[in-house]
């Protein structure tokens, strides 16, 4: 089974929630990653290129090829050699950041090729279900029955109860509510299903991830990366609860407040506080091991 567009032919290799994009090919490679994230649900791909908005990260950049990108002529000839054809007009560059080469797309091919992606991959037959509430989301859509097998869970977030904490930390983690992939789609199912608390726990987790991947994290944290939630140095509360005082950057704010619990001197026992000197006056860190072993910031405050 192949993929084709355009004069590029990309082969498929099977999964049980239907074809993806072989990465064998240096040459395509950039472009298996791209189409594999936007058919998981990891990027918007087809959304964004259609619509014309770039796709920016530390680990992914889908955007359109400037005129004067000094690369330009490389990045032309390397579409020409796999095509057979020009970039055109509207070419668009696929940057992956562990991956040495950039390649340019013509945007049309790029949509065409994700469109044939997710036709084919509606059309496999699927395994029993979960197939969108677990830890790896498989497909963009529940399996019949995804929803009784929350319930349990919304009544147990909406109790609290914090000798039941770790167990509810596994669980969302286990059920998808934690995961970082179609992102819409799940809050859209949880408004629709009556599940109020465990759609706050997925919002919460949207604004997380944003938190983990941005700059202003990286301006405080020199080797921040992104990371999972659960086991991350700031609690998914703080995002529930957002603690940042007024007229601060909340995302520079909690930077800061992560880089002095960092620096703490001593975090003994599965909680406290933390009392650390910032430019703004004395912030006040209150942390938890959300994991049984990471302190995580729950609550901050400027006293």
């Amino acid at each position: 089974m192949v993929l084709t567009a355009a004069g590029v032919t990309l082969p498929l290799y099977p999964t049980p929630m239907g074809p993806l994009v072989s990465k064998d090919d240096p040459r395509t490679e950039p472009l298996a990653w791209a189409l594999n994230l936007g058919a998981t649900g990891a990027i918007a791909l087809t959304d964004a290129v259609a619509a014309g908005q770039p796709l920016g990260g530390p680990e992914v950049a889908i955007y359109p090829l400037e005129d004067d990108d000094e690369q330009r002529p490389t990045l032309d000839a390397r579409w020409r050699e796999l095509s057979g054809g020009p970039l055109g007009d509207d070419p668009w560059v696929i940057s992956i950041g562990f991956l040495p080469e950039r390649l340019a797309v013509p945007r049309t091919v790029l949509v065409a090729l994700a469109g044939e992606l997710a036709r084919l991959r509606a059309q496999a037959a699927k395994p029993p279900g979960p197939w969108f509430f677990r830890a790896e989301p498989q497909w963009r859509e529940p399996a019949p029955g995804e929803d009784e097998q929350l319930r349990p869970l919304e009544r147990m977030a909406r109790r609290d109860d914090p000798a039941e904490r770790p167990e509810l930390m596994r669980a969302l983690e286990r059920h998808g509510i934690f995961a970082d992939a179609w992102w819409d789609e799940r809050a859209a199912y949880l408004r629709g299903w009556g599940l109020p608390t465990l759609l706050g726990y997925a919002n919460a987790a949207r604004d997380m991830h944003r938190y983990l991947r941005s700059e202003q994290r990286r301006r405080h944290i020199d080797d921040a990366r992104w990371q999972p939630i659960l086991g991350a140095p700031v609690s998914i509360d703080w995002f529930r609860h957002p603690s940042a005082p007024p007229g601060f950057d909340a995302y520079d704010w909690l930077g800061a407040c992560e880089r002095a619990l960092r620096d703490a001197p001593s975090l003994e026992g599965p909680s406290g506080e933390v009392f650390a000197r910032l430019d703004a006056g004395w912030c006040r860190i209150v942390w938890r091991r959300d994991d049984g072993l990471t302190p995580a910031i729950v609550e901050t405050g400027l006293d």
